[in-house]
């Protein structure tokens, strides 16, 4: 190995380790998570750096990432780790305070606490398998976002039932927030001094959050009030949130949060008229035939996205894909609803939603993992590098999906033989 200095555009200058041996080149149509060159070689960002004892090191060869811009990566995500344990210090040291003031009940006391960690806890590996399907940034910029507005509505509680549920959203977003923040850190900084100082900070972060809450909720409390410490972070948060916008490195196709999501509109026009649609025609038609026909129509879907190209028009394949998606789940949704319901005795109906619910949040939970873990080790032990190790990743995966539908298809045509009608009147 040898080394490097590297001079960025402010002067800065970062020691960088070189391979001894020449890299496999790639062209890269996209930047991804862990990008490659865009629009030429005008810019080019760290590849994440993929090694087995069967492949050749596809470490980048040059960061191009000032020293600044590395810096404040860095302070954004651990920030976030910052605050994580800011509002429990601030919670600890006010609460007495604050449940005089809001008229939280003495049984009740500990659950602003426990309720946030029970959320955070739950919702980590589902939201960390999110983040490696739909992009680390997005997920990390939307739970920060919601951050802001749950801390701001802890604040501005004013029962103790509003403090309970706005503690649990906290939980909620900060889920989001740390499973993604150690996709971004390996995946902005290659192994040496910059990514071991970044998880370092993300560390760091947690313990000092918490001991400032604690001298921070006692002296707002005796002060200004309680509130205000909750105001402060919010405020700080906000700060936190629109920095990270600019200094998150990009996703595979280089988009922003914004564009994302109007990329997903499709599915949530689609999957509004499907469920209209499927109440209407569900005490008419056949529950094998509605199964049957909205699986094989989405079954389409995961073919259009397998054999995507980063250069192709949204419009070309990535929109039918979007349309066509939601078809199946939705039909599935209201008829599955409708047999379980007809299952169980008039007294036991709620027993028959927690069954359909509970294996709904199963489903999604391993479906979520198993796709992630796909993505993941295709990824791993792809020759390729960056954006294009990644797509191979993605293709994999729908790939998979198409082959679970095709499953579906078959199981449904056979299994739901005697299904007949279901929603219609009781003679």
């Amino acid at each position: 190995m040898s080394q490097k200095t590297h001079t960025d555009l402010n002067g800065s200058e970062l020691e960088i380790e070189l391979p001894s041996r020449p890299l496999p080149s790639a062209t890269l149509s996209a930047a991804g998570p862990a990008n490659g060159r865009q629009h030429g070689d005008e810019t080019q960002s760290p590849l994440r750096a993929l090694s087995s004892k069967s492949q050749p090191s596809t470490r980048p060869s040059a960061i191009r990432l000032s020293r600044l811009k590395s810096t404040l990566i860095i302070i954004t995500l651990a920030g976030m780790s910052f605050l994580n344990t800011l509002g429990s210090g601030l919670l600890t040291t006010a609460l007495p305070r604050i449940a005089q003031d809001i008229g939280l009940q003495e049984n009740l006391l500990l659950w602003p606490a426990s309720v946030y960690a029970l959320a955070a806890g739950c919702l980590l590996l589902i939201f960390g398998a999110v983040a490696d399907v739909v992009g680390a940034k997005l997920v990390w910029v939307t739970g920060s976002f919601l951050y802001v507005v749950f801390t701001l509505a802890v604040g501005l509680s004013q029962t103790g039932i509003q403090i309970i549920l706005f503690r649990t959203l906290l939980g909620l977003a900060v889920s989001m927030c740390l499973p993604a923040a150690v996709s971004l850190t390996t995946n902005t900084f290659p192994r040496g001094q910059w990514r071991n100082m970044a998880f370092a900070s993300i560390g760091m972060g947690q313990p000092v959050g918490y001991s400032v809450g604690l001298i921070l909720g006692g002296v707002f409390t005796d002060t200004i009030g309680w509130r205000w410490g909750f105001y402060a972070s919010a405020i700080i948060n906000s700060l936190i949130s629109v920095c990270a916008i600019w200094v998150l490195p990009p996703r595979v196709l280089s988009l922003s949060a914004l564009q994302t999501s109007i990329r997903f509109l499709p599915m949530t026009i689609v999957g509004l008229s499907v469920n209209i649609v499927t109440g209407l025609l569900i005490s008419r038609v056949q529950v094998r035939t509605l199964v049957v026909v909205s699986a094989i129509i989405t079954c389409v879907a995961s073919p259009l996205m397998a054999t995507i190209h980063t250069d192709w028009s949204y419009w070309r394949a990535a929109f039918w894909a979007m349309l066509l998606s939601p078809v199946h789940p939705d039909v599935l949704f209201t008829v599955s609803n409708l047999i379980i319901s007809n299952a169980y005795p008039g007294e036991e109906q709620s027993l028959a939603g927690g069954v359909f619910n509970q294996v709904s949040q199963i489903g999604n939970s391993v479906g979520l993992a198993v796709t992630a873990a796909i993505a993941a080790s295709v990824t791993e032990h792809s020759t390729a590098t960056g954006a294009d190790a990644l797509l191979k990743g993605y293709r994999a995966v729908f790939w998979t999906v198409f082959a679970s539908m095709a499953v579906v298809v078959v199981v449904a045509f056979f299994g739901l033989k005697k299904g007949g009608l279901v929603g219609s009147k009781e003679e």
